[in-house]
């Protein structure tokens, strides 16, 4: 996901927010899989990641860092949240 994907999401753009959901949900499923072991526990968390994100999205700062890596620690702090 290029930066302009990124600025566009932000802006509000739908399409840029479907391709950022699209490009890494199935990445964020499976990091939160391997952790909790439940596929149902794993789908609930990933959709509040996404939804984390579109509430969050307006503040996200580009900082050299892929979306990816904030999407990342969205998903650990859910993971430790239901543990």
């Amino acid at each position: 996901i290029h930066g302009s994907v990124v600025e566009a999401a932000r802006s509000g753009n739908h399409d840029a927010i479907s391709a950022i959901y699209l490009t890494y949900q199935d990445q964020i499923y499976r990091y939160i899989y391997f952790r909790v072991g439940s596929a149902e526990v794993a789908q609930d968390l990933m959709q509040e990641v996404f939804l984390r994100m579109l509430e969050s999205l307006s503040r996200y700062e580009e900082r050299g860092f892929p979306i990816s890596a904030w999407l990342y620690r969205i998903a650990y702090a859910r993971c430790v949240d239901h543990v």
